[in-house]
């Protein structure tokens, strides 16, 4: 055997664990893919159903949020009904009362100047 014969052995021999090195790596690696897809397949199979309920959710959800702004809307209105009762029960009310109360004031006191024939205040 020559030395070109023994170098062709050996790199024969390194090519062919080489090519095995390869193959091993391709395995490992089509066995990564395996777990991917299987993984993935499980992630689905778990999180649509969720994703599902929670699009389900929400829109109970916005139903429930459209029901608080109705009856919002109509407390504001009840508000600004009674807050606009309220001023013209004052405008109403207000002005005679106090007009009958000084009337009833100023009556109090004439009364008591014709007792007691007082002419001061």
């Amino acid at each position: 055997m020559s030395g070109s014969d023994v170098a062709a052995i050996v790199v024969t021999i390194v090519a062919a664990v080489l090519v095995g090195a390869l193959i091993m790596g391709l395995f490992a690696l089509y066995r990564g893919l395996e777990i991917l897809r299987e993984t993935v397949t499980t992630l689905q199979r778990e999180t649509i159903p969720l994703v599902e309920e929670l699009r389900l959710n929400a829109r109970r959800t916005r139903k429930e949020i459209d029901k608080v702004d109705d009856l919002l809307t109509a407390a504001e209105s009840v508000t600004d009904t009674v807050d606009s009762a309220s001023r013209l029960v004052q405008k109403t009310v207000a002005n005679p009362v106090v007009k009958a109360m000084a009337l009833g004031s100023g009556t109090r006191r004439a009364v008591r100047r014709l007792r007691t024939g007082s002419t001061d205040r």
